[in-house]
């Protein structure tokens, strides 16, 4: 029986199956109890807005129905649940469909039970069925490697800012910077300005059109919400743009999102800006009483050039990323489908216009490529025997994702894991064909 095979009855009295507009509040239920800060805290208010919020049937990426749920067939409650939303990413500027599954949560009394294990051979079932070429979550530390994923992009980066070592503006000179609320008419202008950093990136995520409108136009109702401001000058003249963080969980409140117009300097930017942070810093919503706001978090990724801008003695104090798991269940099937980016790099290497394998060797199989005059003329799994090895490429289970997503170049990767292995003679393609390079993959919920 496949996974997808569902209703699937899990012994127990439990079963398995895809959710219905009628589970709204099952599910707020069993999220906001699993999602609260400690047991003895009330219910997580925040999560359960948001929950009905995906399951309204206005959200772009996800509708009523991408939940899978385990229900307790007597009492009708569900005790553990997951959902799909779909997104696209691009490599290299390749468009490639991605399943996401987020909000993964298991009553504690029904934990150590195998139900997140069959919930994602569901939605791995599902996503891989609509022709996803990957699966991607954000999740806590070790969890997802037991269904297939690996650490493969970065996720965050920050630096933070205390509003105390925000100087006022002075007097005599106040500033000709201020912060509006974007508004539908600015969709053009926030789209584009994305769109330009994804140029310098390997992977990034794609924002569809309805997706920056629904930001627009619906009031937010959780943390993972947007707030697009629009930077303007006494001219009115739209020189950014900032994506805050609506509400804030602690004394911090974060920015995820900064990106100017092409000729915009950040240096004249970087106070004005923040003064207006720090003046609306009071204002931002809560679920919770919480302490006064004392600092700016800039959610921007490992390198970005507001850090260079902010220098040391206004963000000496910052977080290295943490990092998305990825899933690509069919290898051969992802590298073919971005081969003209693999060309590229071969036609501008010492390695152009070359004809012969490469062979990839994952100890219990492993991938092989064919090359024709620099293009890639085939792609499949490869079984290696034991002569094969010392002549090929070697990496352990999974560790390959991270040289062909660009998170790790092949000298860190021998310097992380003793069993990663290049032959000499493989050693040029290889870095051809797999540079590290940055990525900018924003979770869109």
């Amino acid at each position: 029986m496949a996974n997808g095979d569902i209703p699937r009855d899990l012994g127990d009295g439990l079963t398995l199956r895809w959710s219905q507009v009628d589970d709204r509040e099952g599910i707020a239920t069993l999220t906001s109890n699993v999602f609260r800060d400690g047991e003895d805290e009330p219910a997580n208010a925040e999560m359960d807005t948001y929950i009905r919020a995906l399951m309204s049937g206005d959200h772009p990426l996800i509708t009523a129905e991408d939940f899978v749920v385990v229900e307790e067939r007597t009492t009708g409650r569900m005790v553990a649940c997951s959902c799909l939303f779909r997104q696209t990413w691009r490599y290299g500027g390749i468009a490639c469909s991605v399943g996401r599954p987020e909000l993964v949560a298991t009553d504690p009394a029904f934990r150590r039970r195998g139900l997140i294990r069959a919930i994602f051979g569901a939605l791995h079932d599902r996503s891989d069925g609509r022709g996803d070429l990957a699966q991607a979550i954000t999740g806590i530390p070790y969890f997802y490697r037991q269904f297939g994923y690996e650490y493969a992009l970065d996720l965050g980066g920050e630096r933070y800012v205390a509003l105390s070592d925000i100087p006022d503006a002075p007097a005599d000179h106040p500033d000709a910077i201020s912060l509006r609320e974007a508004t539908e008419a600015d969709l053009p202008f926030l789209s584009a300005l994305y769109e330009r950093a994804c140029t310098h990136t390997l992977v990034s995520a794609v924002i569809p059109p309805d997706y920056w409108r629904f930001q627009l136009t619906t009031p937010p109702l959780s943390g993972d919400d947007w707030r697009l401001l629009i930077i303007t000058n006494a001219a009115a003249a739209d020189l950014g743009f900032l994506n805050v963080q609506p509400f804030r969980s602690g004394a911090t409140f974060m920015v995820r999102q900064l990106e100017v117009a092409s000729g915009t300097g950040l240096l004249g930017l970087t106070l004005p800006v923040l003064r207006q942070l720090k003046r609306m810093a009071p204002t931002l919503g809560s679920y919770k009483p919480l302490a006064p706001v004392t600092e700016v978090n800039f959610r921007l990724g490992r390198e970005h050039p507001w850090y260079e801008a902010l220098g040391q003695q206004l963000a000496p104090r910052g977080r290295p990323p943490y990092a998305w798991y990825v899933r690509l269940a069919d290898l051969p099937r992802f590298v073919w489908h971005i081969r003209p980016v693999l060309e590229r790099r071969l036609e501008s290497s010492i390695m152009a216009g070359y004809s012969g394998y490469l062979r990839l060797d994952f100890y219990r199989g492993g991938l092989r490529l064919c090359f024709v005059d620099g293009k890639l003329s085939q792609a499949g799994p490869w079984q290696p025997s034991d002569s094969d090895r010392d002549n090929n490429a070697a990496f352990p289970s999974l560790v390959f994702t991270q040289l062909l997503l660009g998170y790790r170049d092949l000298d860190a990767l021998r310097a992380a894991y003793p069993d990663v292995r290049c032959h000499e003679q493989v050693e040029p393609l290889l870095r051809a064909l797999f540079p590290a390079e940055r990525s900018l993959v924003l979770p869109l919920d």
